[in-house]
């Protein structure tokens, strides 16, 4: 009877379905941004994500601090690679937008009421080790189009998202 090779039981756990944390830095249209997100998955090819953005945005000599705070659905598709997984997301984006840490008092809020919108982005995560992947994901968020509030700020509509981070499974 002969053993599993070391490879062949390292390569088994890269990817496994766990409850996961990242941190992400990025930037959403032309606003730098850094969050932390949580993952749940629901099956082997889905999984739920709970996320927390901070951007800020400066434009002249205006400083605009926001927060959103966001709810995904992740689709994981095959891949021939082990310690690569490919993926698709769609994500509600609620922005209360808050001056969340009080970085700037000038501000108390963006919009006068909450607004939300939704994004779709495509991602692909690349394991480094069993349980600690690097992930790059972009796409196009529709920003506050759907809200409660006049959007103040016409480039506050529409823009293209692009993060990257790392995610640890447990």
């Amino acid at each position: 009877m002969s053993l599993p090779s070391k490879k062949a039981l390292k390569t088994e756990r890269w990817g496994g379905n766990e409850i996961g944390v990242s941190g992400l830095v990025g930037s959403w249209g032309n606003s730098p941004q850094f969050g932390l997100r949580g993952v749940l998955p629901l099956s082997r090819f889905l999984a739920f994500r709970v996320g927390w953005i901070f951007m800020f945005h400066l434009k002249g000599e205006e400083s605009y601090n926001l927060s959103t705070f966001t709810l995904d659905l992740i689709v994981r598709l095959p891949s021939p690679y082990r310690a690569l997984r490919y993926y698709a997301v769609t994500r509600l984006d609620f922005w209360p937008l808050w001056n969340f840490f009080n970085t700037n008092p000038a501000v108390s809020k963006i919009s006068t009421q909450p607004t939300f919108g939704l994004s779709v982005l495509a991602g692909i995560e690349g394991f480094l080790l069993p349980r600690v992947s690097w992930f790059l994901e972009s796409g196009f968020s529709s920003g506050m189009v759907i809200g409660f509030a006049p959007i103040r700020r016409p480039y506050e509509a529409f823009g293209f998202v692009i993060q990257s981070g790392f995610q640890t499974y447990f």
